[in-house]
């Protein structure tokens, strides 16, 4: 199958320009796109005393988009580069994003270290389980990619294949 299509899931932790860079090489690589995207969830309650929750997450999703529109920027003008903010929880909002632009990849960096711990946490095994398409997990140069097809059913181990 070729990819034309990568999803490269972003967080604000400096952990996520892992997944920028493998997602950068991967598009460099077969010629594809780049889609950014970006979760934001707010776990808190408290409207009844006047938090302003709506306001908070409307906020939140500007400066996202703001900063995934500075790094789509960046990409230069040998990569088409589109962005998407979403709400809600970060494994959920990666599946919808994937299938509004019909990815053939993903691409999700760490957000703490071990990839042993890093499966464990939901979003991860969210996508993981509800993804159509291949998905690569960065966790350092030395990290497994680790592949899921929606045929698979279940995680595949891949031979090592790291993205410069």
């Amino acid at each position: 199958m070729e990819t034309q299509t990568i999803l490269v899931a972003m967080s604000p932790s400096a952990q996520s320009q892992e997944a920028l860079f493998a997602g950068l090489a991967l598009a460099r690589q077969c010629g594809g796109r780049l889609v950014l995207m970006q979760a934001v969830e707010l776990n808190i309650c408290g409207e009844e005393r006047g938090i302003a929750r709506s306001e908070l997450i409307h906020g939140l999703m500007l400066a996202a988009e703001s900063r995934l529109k500075n790094l789509a920027r960046a990409m230069g003008k040998g990569v088409r580069c589109a962005t998407v903010v979403l709400e809600g929880p970060a494994g959920d909002a990666i599946l919808r994003a994937a299938r509004k632009f019909d990815a053939d990849a993903i691409v999700m960096g760490p957000r703490r270290a071990g990839l042993l711990a890093w499966l464990r946490r939901n979003h991860v095994r969210t996508v993981l389980e509800g993804a159509e398409s291949a998905v690569y997990l960065t966790a350092g140069r030395a990290a497994q990619d680790l592949q899921v097809g929606h045929d698979a059913g279940q995680l595949v181990e891949q031979d090592p294949v790291f993205l410069d």
